[in-house]
């Protein structure tokens, strides 16, 4: 099977099976029109524990990489690290610091990804000539304001940079966030729109950014020393059908939280499951996510400091 996006005129590539399957996990009716397709794999452990919700998620430290209205906290600083290991050679990371005020809050974030050891051939043959890799690289920029009491908005500007065997495509884009807090503080609704902007042909086929739509609502509640947080986001991505997601968070003492989460309209994924600790201001998250079809399962790991 030939992919155009990898072939020029003189020469054809074909694509070795991990491509395909990054493209067939994502769920999507139209992948080959749309990259940074790793972006769907999950970007930190407790979203993707909790169905890959988040856009109303209550004491949320990352929330640049989600909602950017959510980093406006209240007076916190905080930074975080995950890492994401998938089958064969694929594997990415996150970083995230955000420093938030009373009104106001700024956040930077940083994403990679890479697929190693793809192996290279120019047609049909037993052994491949060579192998090559694909790199995704993004950068973003989050500001958060206080509209006004419960109300805030937020901007993620953010630059992308996609890499395959030799031929590289740069694009610009960005989020824009509304969260809205009821006045009794354990209700959250929030909506986004993620990635829109340009990006640039990766030889002659252009790159679509992945924009999505998300809108959602986030409960807290509390028994005992049990506290909780439901989560409920429908999604609209750029060709594909409507999903809707739900997570569930329940804690204990403040100390271990056990997570879980439903998906709903994808082929190769339905359930998340993850777990998390805190002592003090540290903490560290872990999420598995099982995928259909032979494809394996998506580890994340993530650690946070609050100070």
């Amino acid at each position: 099977m030939y992919f155009h996006g990898l072939c020029n005129s003189n020469s054809r590539m074909i694509v070795h099976p991990i491509i395909l399957l990054l493209f067939l996990a994502t769920g999507l009716t139209s992948t080959f029109a749309s990259g940074f397709q790793s972006l769907e794999s999950g970007v930190d452990s407790r979203s993707a524990s909790m169905g890959f919700t988040g856009v109303a998620m209550q004491d949320d430290p990352i929330a640049g990489f989600g909602n950017p209205a959510a980093i406006l906290q209240g007076p916190i600083r905080s930074a975080s690290f995950s890492m994401n290991n998938w089958i064969q050679d694929m594997q990415s990371g996150s970083a995230s610091l955000v420093i938030s005020k009373e009104k106001s809050a700024l956040g930077l974030s940083m994403y990679y990804s890479e697929i190693g050891e793809i192996e290279h051939r120019l047609g049909p043959s037993e052994n491949p000539i060579g192998t090559f890799s694909s790199h995704d690289f993004i950068m973003g920029l989050s500001y958060a304001r206080m509209i006004v009491p419960g109300v805030s908005a937020g901007v993620t500007l953010r630059s992308y940079y996609q890499k395959i065997y030799m031929d590289d495509a740069w694009g610009v884009g960005g989020d824009l966030g509304v969260m809205w807090s009821l006045p009794d503080r354990k209700t959250r609704f929030g909506g986004v729109i993620q990635h829109i902007g340009k990006s640039g042909a990766l030889i002659e086929e252009d790159i679509e950014l992945p924009t999505t739509a998300r809108i959602g609502v986030s409960r807290l509640f509390s028994f005992q020393k049990i506290q909780g947080q439901v989560q409920i986001d429908a999604v609209k991505e750029r060709d594909a059908p409507f999903h809707l997601h739900a997570g569930l968070e329940l804690g204990w003492a403040e100390l271990l939280y056990l997570r879980t989460g439903v998906l709903s309209g994808y082929e190769t994924r339905d359930f998340t499951f993850g777990l998390g600790f805190r002592i003090q201001q540290y903490g560290i998250d872990y999420a598995i996510v099982p995928f259909k079809s032979g494809l394996g399962d998506v580890h994340l790991l993530s650690v946070l400091f609050k100070w």
